[in-house]
Protein backbone atom coordinates (compact mmCIF):
# COMPACT_ATOMS: atom_id res chain seq x y z
CA UNK A 1 0.00 0.00 0.00
CA UNK A 2 1.72 3.35 -1.19
CA UNK A 3 1.79 5.92 1.31
CA UNK A 4 0.56 9.56 0.84
CA UNK A 5 2.76 11.31 -1.10
CA UNK A 6 4.83 14.50 1.11
CA UNK A 7 5.99 17.23 -1.44
CA UNK A 8 7.58 19.97 -0.49
CA UNK A 9 7.39 22.91 -1.58
CA UNK A 10 11.26 24.08 -3.47
CA UNK A 11 11.49 27.58 -2.71
CA UNK A 12 15.18 27.20 -3.97
CA UNK A 13 18.05 30.09 -4.13
CA UNK A 14 18.89 29.03 -7.67
CA UNK A 15 19.99 32.06 -9.83
CA UNK A 16 16.97 33.09 -12.39
CA UNK A 17 16.83 35.38 -15.08
CA UNK A 18 18.56 38.49 -14.23
CA UNK A 19 21.32 39.24 -11.60
CA UNK A 20 23.54 41.98 -9.95
CA UNK A 21 26.30 42.06 -8.90
CA UNK A 22 26.75 40.52 -4.87
CA UNK A 23 25.69 43.25 -2.50
CA UNK A 24 26.97 42.68 1.52
CA UNK A 25 28.91 40.62 3.68
CA UNK A 26 28.91 40.93 7.14
CA UNK A 27 31.69 39.10 9.68
CA UNK A 28 31.65 35.55 9.65
CA UNK A 29 32.30 35.38 13.69
CA UNK A 30 29.22 35.10 15.93
CA UNK A 31 28.34 37.81 18.19
CA UNK A 32 25.91 37.94 21.06
CA UNK A 33 24.52 34.92 23.18
CA UNK A 34 27.46 32.73 23.64
CA UNK A 35 25.01 29.12 23.03
CA UNK A 36 23.91 31.09 19.09
CA UNK A 37 26.07 27.50 17.74
CA UNK A 38 25.13 24.85 20.27
CA UNK A 39 27.88 21.80 19.60
CA UNK A 40 25.44 19.40 18.78
CA UNK A 41 23.54 20.17 14.83
CA UNK A 42 20.57 17.51 15.53
CA UNK A 43 19.58 18.93 18.76
CA UNK A 44 20.14 22.15 18.37
CA UNK A 45 17.91 22.28 15.13
CA UNK A 46 15.27 19.46 17.13
CA UNK A 47 14.72 22.40 19.54
CA UNK A 48 14.25 24.90 17.28
CA UNK A 49 11.76 22.86 15.62
CA UNK A 50 10.21 21.86 18.53
CA UNK A 51 10.17 25.61 20.22
CA UNK A 52 9.21 27.48 17.68
CA UNK A 53 11.65 29.60 19.28
CA UNK A 54 14.49 32.32 16.88
CA UNK A 55 17.00 30.25 18.91
CA UNK A 56 16.68 26.92 21.14
CA UNK A 57 16.16 27.26 24.19
CA UNK A 58 19.04 25.47 25.96
CA UNK A 59 17.20 23.21 28.71
CA UNK A 60 15.15 21.60 25.62
CA UNK A 61 18.28 21.28 23.37
CA UNK A 62 19.93 19.58 26.60
CA UNK A 63 17.08 17.48 27.02
CA UNK A 64 17.29 16.47 23.28
CA UNK A 65 20.50 15.58 22.88
CA UNK A 66 20.70 13.45 26.51
CA UNK A 67 17.25 11.77 24.91
CA UNK A 68 18.64 10.57 21.78
CA UNK A 69 22.33 9.79 23.26
CA UNK A 70 20.89 7.42 25.44
CA UNK A 71 18.19 5.88 23.04
CA UNK A 72 21.36 5.56 20.94
CA UNK A 73 23.23 3.68 23.26
CA UNK A 74 21.17 1.20 23.95
CA UNK A 75 19.52 0.50 20.91
CA UNK A 76 21.94 1.80 18.29
CA UNK A 77 23.24 -2.03 17.76
CA UNK A 78 19.75 -4.03 17.39
CA UNK A 79 18.31 -1.47 16.12
CA UNK A 80 19.58 0.54 13.48
CA UNK A 81 16.98 3.14 12.69
CA UNK A 82 17.78 4.74 15.81
CA UNK A 83 20.56 6.42 14.22
CA UNK A 84 18.37 8.11 11.78
CA UNK A 85 18.70 12.06 12.67
CA UNK A 86 16.74 14.50 12.72
CA UNK A 87 16.30 17.19 9.66
CA UNK A 88 13.75 19.98 9.39
CA UNK A 89 11.93 20.91 6.19
CA UNK A 90 13.22 24.71 6.40
CA UNK A 91 16.85 25.10 6.29
CA UNK A 92 18.28 27.11 9.46
CA UNK A 93 19.37 30.56 9.36
CA UNK A 94 18.63 31.46 5.38
CA UNK A 95 15.85 32.86 4.31
CA UNK A 96 14.15 34.46 0.68
CA UNK A 97 13.05 38.55 1.15
CA UNK A 98 11.17 40.11 -1.96
CA UNK A 99 11.97 43.47 -1.92
CA UNK A 100 10.38 46.65 -3.81
CA UNK A 101 12.40 48.30 -6.98
CA UNK A 102 12.93 51.39 -4.80
CA UNK A 103 14.84 49.06 -1.42
CA UNK A 104 17.05 47.02 -3.79
CA UNK A 105 18.28 49.91 -5.25
CA UNK A 106 19.10 51.40 -1.83
CA UNK A 107 21.14 48.10 -0.74
CA UNK A 108 22.66 47.74 -4.21
CA UNK A 109 24.05 51.13 -3.52
CA UNK A 110 25.15 50.76 -0.06
CA UNK A 111 22.84 53.32 1.03
CA UNK A 112 21.58 53.56 4.08
CA UNK A 113 17.73 51.04 4.09
CA UNK A 114 15.65 49.36 6.22
CA UNK A 115 16.97 46.08 6.40
CA UNK A 116 20.49 47.43 7.90
CA UNK A 117 19.49 47.58 11.41
CA UNK A 118 17.94 43.75 10.78
CA UNK A 119 20.57 42.32 9.55
CA UNK A 120 22.93 44.06 12.39
CA UNK A 121 20.33 42.42 15.38
CA UNK A 122 19.96 39.06 13.67
CA UNK A 123 24.06 38.72 12.91
CA UNK A 124 23.19 38.58 8.70
CA UNK A 125 26.27 36.66 7.38
CA UNK A 126 25.62 37.28 3.21
CA UNK A 127 23.40 38.98 1.22
CA UNK A 128 23.11 36.95 -2.40
CA UNK A 129 22.24 38.45 -5.30
CA UNK A 130 18.70 39.74 -6.46
CA UNK A 131 16.71 37.83 -8.75
CA UNK A 132 13.72 38.31 -11.05
CA UNK A 133 11.24 36.11 -9.76
CA UNK A 134 7.31 36.26 -10.78
CA UNK A 135 7.61 40.11 -11.73
CA UNK A 136 9.05 40.18 -8.38
CA UNK A 137 13.13 40.93 -7.07
CA UNK A 138 13.93 38.31 -4.31
CA UNK A 139 16.96 37.91 -2.61
CA UNK A 140 18.40 34.84 0.05
CA UNK A 141 20.15 35.92 3.24
CA UNK A 142 21.92 33.89 5.79
CA UNK A 143 22.27 34.70 9.10
CA UNK A 144 25.40 33.62 11.93
CA UNK A 145 24.50 30.59 13.68
CA UNK A 146 21.30 27.94 14.05
CA UNK A 147 18.15 30.76 13.84
CA UNK A 148 14.35 29.99 13.44
CA UNK A 149 13.44 30.57 9.63
CA UNK A 150 10.27 31.27 9.88
CA UNK A 151 10.80 33.56 13.11
CA UNK A 152 13.47 35.40 10.67
CA UNK A 153 10.90 35.69 7.75
CA UNK A 154 8.08 36.89 10.45
CA UNK A 155 11.01 39.53 11.19
CA UNK A 156 12.16 40.66 8.11
CA UNK A 157 8.54 40.46 6.14
CA UNK A 158 7.62 43.77 8.56
CA UNK A 159 10.45 46.34 7.22
CA UNK A 160 9.31 48.72 4.81
CA UNK A 161 9.92 47.84 1.21
CA UNK A 162 9.54 44.34 1.87
CA UNK A 163 6.70 42.53 0.08
CA UNK A 164 7.10 39.07 1.28
CA UNK A 165 9.84 36.56 3.09
CA UNK A 166 9.77 32.84 3.85
CA UNK A 167 12.00 29.93 4.91
CA UNK A 168 13.54 28.17 2.29
CA UNK A 169 12.76 24.91 2.14
CA UNK A 170 13.96 21.38 0.95
CA UNK A 171 12.49 19.00 -1.54
CA UNK A 172 11.21 15.33 -1.15
CA UNK A 173 10.93 13.49 1.80
CA UNK A 174 13.24 11.15 3.78
CA UNK A 175 13.93 9.54 7.18
CA UNK A 176 13.59 11.56 9.85
CA UNK A 177 12.96 11.31 14.03
CA UNK A 178 10.23 13.77 15.15
CA UNK A 179 10.80 14.88 18.92
CA UNK A 180 7.58 15.76 20.74
CA UNK A 181 6.99 16.94 24.51
CA UNK A 182 4.29 14.21 26.71
CA UNK A 183 3.17 14.40 29.73
CA UNK A 184 6.00 13.60 32.12
CA UNK A 185 8.52 14.18 29.47
CA UNK A 186 9.20 12.90 25.66
CA UNK A 187 8.73 11.22 22.96
CA UNK A 188 11.01 10.11 19.73
CA UNK A 189 9.27 8.60 16.63
CA UNK A 190 12.50 7.20 14.46
CA UNK A 191 10.47 7.22 10.79
CA UNK A 192 12.96 4.70 8.12
CA UNK A 193 11.36 5.75 4.47
CA UNK A 194 11.91 3.25 1.20
CA UNK A 195 11.50 3.65 -1.96
CA UNK A 196 11.19 6.84 -3.97
CA UNK A 197 11.61 9.40 -1.13
CA UNK A 198 11.80 12.38 -3.57
CA UNK A 199 8.98 12.44 -4.62
CA UNK A 200 7.26 10.79 -0.92
CA UNK A 201 8.07 7.71 0.64
CA UNK A 202 6.53 4.23 -0.53
CA UNK A 203 7.16 2.51 2.71
CA UNK A 204 7.49 3.70 6.20
CA UNK A 205 8.85 1.69 9.27
CA UNK A 206 8.27 3.16 12.53
CA UNK A 207 9.69 2.69 15.76
CA UNK A 208 8.52 4.48 18.96
CA UNK A 209 10.59 5.41 22.07
CA UNK A 210 9.28 7.50 25.36
CA UNK A 211 11.70 9.21 28.13
CA UNK A 212 9.14 9.59 31.62
CA UNK A 213 11.24 10.93 34.53
CA UNK A 214 14.54 9.78 33.93
CA UNK A 215 13.25 6.47 31.98
CA UNK A 216 13.75 5.97 28.49
CA UNK A 217 11.65 2.89 26.62
CA UNK A 218 11.30 1.32 23.70
CA UNK A 219 7.39 1.02 23.36
CA UNK A 220 7.22 -0.44 20.12
CA UNK A 221 7.18 -0.59 15.92
CA UNK A 222 5.51 -1.02 12.71
CA UNK A 223 5.33 -0.61 9.11
CA UNK A 224 2.77 1.58 7.79
CA UNK A 225 0.49 0.25 5.33
CA UNK A 226 1.22 -3.11 6.54
CA UNK A 227 0.78 -4.26 9.59
CA UNK A 228 -2.53 -3.09 11.76
CA UNK A 229 -1.85 0.52 13.67
CA UNK A 230 -0.58 -0.31 17.32
CA UNK A 231 -2.09 1.17 20.43
CA UNK A 232 0.52 3.64 20.79
CA UNK A 233 0.03 4.94 17.18
CA UNK A 234 -2.02 7.72 18.44
CA UNK A 235 0.16 9.35 20.89
CA UNK A 236 3.52 8.48 18.65
CA UNK A 237 2.04 10.22 15.97
CA UNK A 238 1.47 13.40 17.04
CA UNK A 239 5.21 15.30 16.36
CA UNK A 240 5.15 13.69 12.99
CA UNK A 241 1.67 14.69 12.21
CA UNK A 242 3.14 18.43 13.33
CA UNK A 243 6.17 18.06 11.14
CA UNK A 244 4.22 17.23 7.95
CA UNK A 245 1.16 19.39 8.71
CA UNK A 246 1.78 22.22 6.91
CA UNK A 247 1.87 20.15 3.49
CA UNK A 248 -1.71 19.11 3.55
CA UNK A 249 -3.22 21.76 5.83
CA UNK A 250 -3.17 19.87 8.63
CA UNK A 251 -4.12 16.28 7.32
CA UNK A 252 -2.34 13.79 8.98
CA UNK A 253 -2.57 9.87 8.12
CA UNK A 254 -4.73 8.16 11.11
Amino acid sequence: MRTARFIFALLASCALACSDDPVSRAPSTTTGRPDVMALNREADEAALWLSGELTSPPALYESIFDDLSAIRAEYGATKPDVNIEFQPWWTTSRIGVYVTPELRSLVLAHAPNPLDSLNTAYRMASMGNFTLSAGRWRTIILFVGRQHPERLAEIYATAPGVTGAFADSWLGDWSNVYPWKIEGGMSYLFRHGYGDCLAGCEANDFSYFRRTGETVEFVGSFRWGVDPYPAWWNEARAGFCEFMKYLFNGYCPP
